[in-house]
């Protein structure tokens, strides 16, 4: 029972996870290369940036998980951390450039030059890469701790 439900739980979150990344590549995908970044908001052009590198990650660490797989368990781990530590970086730079824009413009609505749709977008995704990384790793943990 307990290990088909965490079987579920892993794929609901694996799934969203997927479903996520697909959606940042693709909203953001427009505005990486806008040369009217102001479409989006003032001093604002690094959101679409966050969105776009963090759809990219898993996908590189499947490919980097490819590259040092036959190198042995050593450079894995190495490859592995420096993945950790550079997502982890990720999460707090994306909370950084997103989050102060929410109250000016989203709550109060007074930046009228904003696209709303797409900071509310950008905060709902970074809040969920933030949900999915600690289920991650209570994941991870639980896992560690069964063995």
């Amino acid at each position: 029972m307990d290990s088909t439900c965490s079987f579920v739980a892993c794929f609901i979150c694996f799934a969203w996870a997927i479903i996520l990344d697909i959606a940042k590549f693709f909203v953001a995908g427009p505005y990486i290369h806008d040369d009217n970044a102001e479409t989006i908001c003032r001093d604002s052009t690094n959101i679409p940036t966050y969105l776009f590198v963090s759809s990219k990650l898993p996908w590189a660490l499947k490919k980097l998980n490819d590259y040092c797989e036959g190198n042995g368990q050593v450079v894995f781990v190495c490859c592995a951390s420096a993945y950790v530590f550079f997502y982890f970086i990720w999460l707090i730079l994306g909370g950084a450039w997103i989050y102060p824009y929410v109250k000016p413009v989203i709550v109060e609505g007074h930046d009228q030059n904003c696209d709303a749709s797409f900071l509310m977008f950008a905060v709902f995704a970074v809040t969920s890469d933030i949900v999915l990384t600690i289920i991650l790793i209570c994941f991870l943990i639980a896992y560690a701790n069964a063995k």
